[in-house]
């Protein structure tokens, strides 16, 4: 599982990140967590909250009115 960014995220999307496990990924320059065949399917469902999640804090820190969001 990746996420990357066009620009560097806020220190609170980054805590946010770590605490679900994500690490950041300096080569490829993405935030990535691994995703095992046994739990893949509640590894992804987490993704998209987090996803979610992050994508509401951003729009909160540059001051853009939420909507819903694809995420493809």
């Amino acid at each position: 599982m990746a996420l990357k960014f066009d620009e560097k995220p806020g220190q609170a999307v980054i805590d946010k990140l770590k605490e679900a496990g994500y690490r950041w990924n300096p080569t490829d320059r993405i935030w990535t967590q691994p995703v095992w065949p046994a739990t893949a399917m509640s590894t992804r469902i987490k993704a998209e909250r987090l996803y979610q999640e992050v994508c509401q804090m951003i729009r909160s820190e540059k001051g853009i009115e939420s909507g819903p969001e694809i995420p493809f």
